[in-house]
């Protein structure tokens, strides 16, 4: 089998499942396999050949030193109900031109009515991202928008 930099002979690749089986870790099997062929092996390549060759990976020193954590306890979802308000009770119905402030809401037109306090207000449903209607956004912009 080739590699980038060289080929793995027999002789190699039993040398290899020997120093694997005697449990020697992979850095001291490439060393010595590069002592014995004079080969330039990395840890890596050894390992990699170790993988193809299915030998069994050993544990790294810092993954044997890992504490297993402790398993936390499931936190019990809660479920909130939520209550329905109760339904609103529909306003009187009101004259265009005598609605107070109190009683506007995004949908109502706000074009003000009077000259002197208490003022009133339009009240006439608004078109769409305007505060005024049909007829008061003609006479603020020129144009219904």
């Amino acid at each position: 089998m080739t590699d980038d930099k060289h080929e793995w002979m027999s002789p190699m690749i039993a040398r290899l499942r020997e120093l694997h089986g005697n449990g020697m870790p992979f850095r001291q099997i490439a060393d010595t396999l590069n002592a014995e062929f004079n080969t330039a092996l990395t840890r890596n390549a050894v390992i990699g050949k170790g993988r193809r060759l299915q030998l069994k990976l050993r544990a790294t020193p810092w993954s044997t030193k890992r504490k297993e954590k402790p398993a936390r306890p499931k936190r019990e979802r809660r479920v909130t109900l939520r209550t329905v308000a109760p339904p609103l009770v529909p306003p009187e119905p009101v004259t265009p031109g005598t609605l107070t402030m109190e009683q506007l809401t995004e949908h109502t037109c706000r074009w003000p009515e009077g000259l002197n306090p208490p003022y009133t207000y339009c009240g006439e449903p608004t078109l769409h991202g305007t505060s005024f209607c049909r007829a008061h956004c003609i006479r603020a912009y020129g144009r219904a928008s």
